[in-house]
């Protein structure tokens, strides 16, 4: 749930609710729904994402849903060099 607040917050406070149609993932956070695992999963397909910052936020558009990637511990790897926090992808709602 804290990975789907994060893009909710981050989708509302760049595109204000104008942009696309955020009412199931806002029953969600309300708590009338509990089905999680619609909303946030694992990013569709890998991307080489900054690792500047500790975290990182970036919009995508799949269809006609808007998703936030929500890359938390993004600065942190390992070793060999390989980022070892991967990216949360969140259905945040459908893109008017």
């Amino acid at each position: 749930m804290m990975i789907a607040k994060i893009g909710y917050c981050y989708a509302m406070a760049e595109y204000g609710d104008d942009y696309f149609d955020a009412t199931d993932i806002r029953a969600l956070l309300m708590g009338t729904r509990d089905d999680v695992y619609n909303f946030v999963g694992n990013a569709e397909n890998p991307e080489r994402l900054s690792t500047w910052h500790l975290r990182g936020l970036y919009f995508r558009r799949r269809a006609e849903w808007l998703t936030v990637l929500v890359h938390l511990f993004a600065s942190c790897h390992s070793q060999q060099g390989t980022n070892i926090c991967n990216p949360y992808e969140v259905v945040v709602g459908r893109a008017l």
